[in-house]
Order: structure tokens, then sequence, then C-alpha cells
């Protein structure tokens, strides 16, 4: 297991509170991706970079 520990409700703050990156999901070329969405693949790349990213550093 790595040392890094990603913190996913200040991603998550920045993305759709600060950012207002909703704004902009379900339309133009975002138009599939919905906060739902987002939150899942960044919970996937999470799982990642703790996981397989991070034990290839130790």
């Amino acid at each position: 297991m790595s040392h890094y520990i990603a913190n996913l409700r200040d991603i998550e703050f920045c993305l759709f509170d600060l950012l207002k990156r909703d704004e902009i999901l379900g339309k133009s070329i975002f138009k599939d991706i919905d906060r739902e969405t987002s939150m899942g693949m960044l919970e996937e790349i999470k799982r990642l970079a703790e996981n397989d990213l991070g034990d290839s550093f130790i």
C-alpha cells in the first residue's frame, strides 16, 4: 500500500462548489456525463493512484 491518500471530498468541493463544473456537465462534449458519473470516475482514479500506481513507487 502506498503512502498517498486522495481526498475525494476536497476534489469534489473544488470541482463542483468552487469551480462550478457541474454547470457544463450534460452539455456539448460532456452530454453523457453527470455529477454521479464524474464522481465514479474520480473514485476509480483514486483507487488506481492509491493502489496500483502508488505501489509502483515503493
